[in-house]
Parts: C-alpha cells; structure tokens; sequence
C-alpha cells in the first residue's frame, strides 16, 4: 500500500467515525487544514490515493492525498474560538 493509499484510508476511517471528530491533514508544504465536518471533503472516486476536495475557512482546497503526511485528530483544547 503507497503512502497516499494509507493516508486516504485514514481519512476515509476518520470521516466514518460516529460521532465525527474533527480532524487535521498536515500537508507536505507544512500547511495544516482543518476537517471540521465529514460534510467538507470530497473524494475522487477512480483511485484510492487520487484526489480529494475540502472545503475549509471559506476557501476550495483541492489536492491529492500523496501530498499529505500526515493525519490527526483534533484535541478539543487545540480547536481556536
């Protein structure tokens, strides 16, 4: 299993969690994106490690989940008011 094939896995298993807990993508760049709600992500269909779309602080993010190194979730002390 490739390591986009893993991380997309992860989050397939996150955003299926009951309750949802939020949770954090850190990206190869360093940036880290917030999934607030499974509602804002999106995945492409045709490839396990393909492309995925989030909607997160009133902006489109697409990106692919090979560039992803990393995903955690969110400690509700670490959530900004």
């Amino acid at each position: 299993m490739s390591s986009g094939e893993r991380i997309h896995a992860d989050v397939l298993r996150l955003v299926r969690t009951k309750p949802f807990q939020p949770f954090t993508m850190t990206m190869e760049n360093g940036d880290v994106i917030v999934v607030e709600q499974s509602e804002n992500i999106a995945f492409d269909p045709v490839s396990p490690a393909g492309a995925f779309y989030l909607f997160w602080e009133a902006r489109r993010i697409a990106g692919t989940f090979r560039a992803v190194t990393n995903v955690a979730v969110v400690d509700c002390g670490e959530q900004s008011n």
